[in-house]
């Protein structure tokens, strides 16, 4: 599942009845960057399952399983990140020349 690039938890037993369809997908897609769209599957995962052995060892990690709908909204956030990154047209992994200036452009 985590190399697929839409997450659908809609078949998921247990979920709010009134948890929205589309808050049940991550659609990786929006993410053009093949290296951005690893790294918010991966930070989709440690904020899903924080206790997952690739997870746990990190520092200051949360240990706290966040909810879809926190989840959904964190990736949304990121997705609106990577394509300001490219609009910036900043090459893949170069956050190092992203300073505080840009975000106000």
């Amino acid at each position: 599942m985590f190399e697929d690039d839409v997450w659908d938890f809609t078949d998921v037993v247990g979920l709010p009845v009134q948890l929205a369809l589309c808050t049940r997908r991550f659609d990786f897609t929006a993410i053009a960057d093949p290296h951005w769209r690893l790294a918010g599957k991966e930070l989709v995962l440690a904020m899903l399952a924080p206790r997952h052995p690739a997870v746990a060892p990190l520092p200051r990690a949360h240990r706290t399983a966040l909810h879809l709908t926190s989840c959904a909204g964190r990736l949304d956030e990121f997705i609106r990140f990577c394509r300001w990154l490219s609009e910036q047209e900043l090459p893949s992994f170069a956050l190092i020349e992203v300073t505080p200036v840009m975000w106000t452009l």
